[in-house]
């Protein structure tokens, strides 16, 4: 039987992500990913993607439920889902440098890529588990 040791956990752990683009283009790439365990997991989100809920609720209380331009509603969650991102990764295997502004432009063009991601680690935080 294997022994089971219980040591530190790594500082980062190397994941493949798979997405399909809106052509039916079958896209992977690695991604290597900051480690969290469960409830550092949970306090990154709240941060970060939990912002971009705050900050609509605060619109529309604002604006007493008057019409809320639509890009104001999507900027904020591109900006909670890229922020969320940056810290989930360390960096990726891609052709453009790991930056806020590459990360972005990921979310934006390629939301099925960033649901991907998200998939990947939330599984391997909650999970322990990693694959494609």
């Amino acid at each position: 039987m294997a022994k089971f040791k219980f040591g530190e956990p790594p500082k980062t752990f190397d994941s493949t992500i798979k997405f399909t683009t809106l052509d039916k283009e079958v896209v992977d790439f690695g991604v290597t990913f900051n480690y969290r365990d469960k409830e550092e997991l949970g306090t990154l989100q709240a941060e970060t993607l939990g912002t971009g809920i705050a900050e609509r609720r605060a619109m529309l209380k604002e604006s007493e439920q008057a019409e809320v331009p639509f890009i104001q509603l999507a900027s904020s969650d591109v900006d909670g889902i890229t922020e969320y991102l940056m810290k989930a990764m360390h960096g990726w295997t891609l052709d453009v440098e790991f930056n806020r502004e590459n990360v972005r432009a990921l979310v934006k063009r390629y939301p099925a890529a960033a649901a991907a991601i998200d998939a990947a680690y939330r599984l391997a935080c909650n999970e322990g588990r990693l694959g494609n």
